[in-house]
């Protein structure tokens, strides 16, 4: 399995973020000057720090290639990183590639950080420097600058990753619940059509066959077909209250013929029309004289 390959410096300075991690008591600054304003005439890809006192606070200079006719044009001028590096405690160059660097090419106490596997690792081990300059105000400027710089930046990042996860979290809600609006819209449609199935089905033909006036026509007759089953309802509810209220007068005549509490001339009547209600009474009705 081969190394990675980083081919873009902002690549490589993530990938010793991960390495050179701030819970480690790490604290790296990219792009630091080697003063402020005029001052500034050097510039170095990144400047690590340790704060944790049991690893010795040491100050790390650090020069990425990731090309090779780069790291020859930087041999060329070893000097240029004396005007960053002099404050250095170590001093490395970080590669992109192992194709980048060959060890023997580097300069003198320098050490080498390249890809091996999937991660970057010390190659060769930048030696301890024996006397580092001391640091001036102007370097310290450019150092409190550039970390008030990269503190806004991680501002920056941090709110966007919040505000990246906030809209996640919401459109992801709407999402589901669009979802969920979609389904009841697919149950709805789906009961809608297994009644028009039925409907066709019993019609003997599709509706797609009938044109705009058909549908006309058919919607005319079924409200027809509603409204005359809607009036033999009503005509059929109103029978059956008829039927109730003449088996109540019914009974309650019954009841009287039986106490003999009618007329002689109700008696004859109702004689005449329904004889099955005073049969079994006391007394005869015979249409003559009593």
């Amino acid at each position: 399995m081969g190394s990675i390959k980083l081919e873009r410096e902002q690549d490589v300075v993530s990938t010793l973020r991960e390495k050179f991690p701030s819970q480690k008591g790490w604290v790296l600054l990219e792009q630091v000057a080697n003063g402020t304003g005029a001052n500034a005439s050097r510039h170095l890809d990144v400047v690590a720090m340790q704060m944790w006192p049991s690893r010795g606070l040491e100050l790390w200079g650090m020069e990425i290639k990731t090309r090779r006719s780069d790291w020859l044009n930087e041999l060329k001028k070893p000097a240029k990183a004396d005007s960053i590096g002099k404050y250095m405690d170590r001093f490395w160059v970080v590669a992109g590639s192992r194709q980048v660097v060959h060890e023997e090419e580097l300069p003198k106490s320098w050490g080498l950080i390249q890809p091996r596997g999937e991660k970057l690792v010390k190659s060769v081990q930048a030696k301890l420097q024996d006397d580092p300059a001391d640091l001036n105000r102007s370097f310290v400027a450019a150092l409190v600058r550039r970390l008030e710089t990269e503190t806004e930046q991680q501002k920056v990042q941090e709110a966007y990753e919040k505000g990246r996860a906030e809209g996640y979290d919401d459109g992801f809600k709407k999402g589901r619940d669009s979802d969920a609006t979609l389904r009841r819209v697919k149950r709805a449609h789906s009961r809608l059509k297994e009644k028009v199935d039925t409907f066709e089905e019993e019609l003997g033909q599709s509706l797609s066959n009938f044109r705009l006036k058909d549908d006309q026509d058919i919607a005319a007759a079924l409200r027809l077909v509603l409204e005359g089953r809607s009036s033999v309802h009503s005509a059929a509810r109103q029978i059956l209250r008829m039927r109730r209220n003449a088996l109540s007068i019914a009974n309650k005549l019954e009841s009287e013929l039986q106490d003999n509490q009618l007329s002689d001339d109700i008696r004859k009547l109702i004689a005449e029309n329904a004889p099955e209600l005073i049969d079994g009474t006391s007394g005869e009705v015979d249409g003559g004289d009593a």
